[in-house]
C-alpha cells in the first residue's frame, strides 16, 4: 500500500500499524506527535493504529535545546526533517 509520509509517497505493507512506521524510520524513544488525516493520534494508540492505503500521515519531532543562561527547557517542532529521503540525517542520541 501507499502512504503519504510527510508530503513525501512511501510504500507500506498491508496493515502496517503506525508503530511499525515509526520503527522504520528510526523513530523509536523520540519526542513525537503522528497526525494521521488530519487527526492527532496518541502514543498509547500507534501499536494498533492500522495505517490505509492513501493515508496522510505527519510526524513531527520535538527538539530540544535552550541556552546557558536559559533555566527552563525549550523544544521546538521540526516537521520538514522526517520523511523517507532524509530520515538519515536525524540526531540518533
Amino acid at each position: 500500500m501507499k502512504i503519504i509520509l510527510n508530503g513525501n509517497a512511501l510504500d507500506l505493507p498491508d496493515n502496517s500499524t503506525l508503530l511499525k512506521l515509526i520503527e522504520s524510520q528510526d523513530l523509536t524513544g523520540k519526542r513525537l506527535a503522528v497526525e494521521v488525516n488530519l487527526e492527532i493520534i496518541p502514543k498509547t494508540e500507534h501499536a494498533h493504529y492500522i495505517l490505509k492505503n492513501d493515508d496522510k500521515v505527519e510526524i513531527v519531532h520535538a527538539i530540544g535545546g535552550g541556552s546557558a543562561n536559559n533555566s527552563g527547557s525549550n523544544f521546538a517542532l521540526n516537521s520538514g526533517i522526517i520523511s523517507p529521503s532524509v530520515n538519515n540525517h536525524l540526531d540518533k542520541s
